[in-house]
């Protein structure tokens, strides 16, 4: 479905596409089995219009989602029992390695090791990229030939928890670290 992100919510199927452009934020959510649609749009960078699109379906919807579905993915700290060297920038990757979801763009995101060395991104059903470190002991890298910048974000204890992208006058999407 490429831009489209095709899920569900409470067990009911979705179709989603969300957009973003300096500070504005949308959301786009259908939900075919209900015959709704939502539609946000947001004035302000720090609005998450799929989280709350999700509240207004739990109030226009609730009673006919199923009972027992399971939520969306929540953000738990990440776990370091694996680790992989990145040669080409000094330090171990195992911790930057899993699962980040964004609430903001309702989208799951794969940090995994890349085809020869580093560290690779892989979106939906896309090939892997290469992500190049720009700055290995700040955890910035950016993805070759583009604006996409990923921060990496550590807890207390050194725990890599989520990262943020900006590309270029959209900033600060947050994606948290899955189990």
């Amino acid at each position: 479905a490429m831009g489209l992100n095709i899920g569900t919510y409470r067990g009911a199927p979705t179709v989603r596409h969300g957009g973003s452009y300096g500070g504005y934020r949308a959301a786009y959510a259908v939900f075919p089995s209900a015959g709704t649609t939502i539609a946000l749009l947001c004035n302000i960078a720090s609005a998450e219009p799929f989280v709350l699109a999700n509240r207004i379906v739990d109030v226009y919807l609730g009673d006919r989602l199923p009972e027992d579905a399971p939520e969306p993915p929540a953000a738990v700290p990440a776990s370091t029992a694996t680790t992989s060297p990145v040669s080409d920038v000094g330090f171990e990757a195992g911790d930057l390695l899993g699962d980040y979801f964004s609430a903001e763009l309702d989208a799951r995101w794969t940090i995994q090791p890349g085809i020869t060395d580093g560290v690779a991104l892989r979106r939906r059903n896309l090939a892997p990229m290469a992500l190049s470190a720009a700055d290995a002991a700040q955890l910035r890298f950016t993805l070759s030939d583009t604006a996409l910048a990923l921060r990496f974000e550590r807890d207390g204890s050194g725990r890599v928890t989520g990262f943020t992208v900006d590309a270029g006058e959209i900033s600060g999407i947050r994606f948290e670290k899955l189990r």
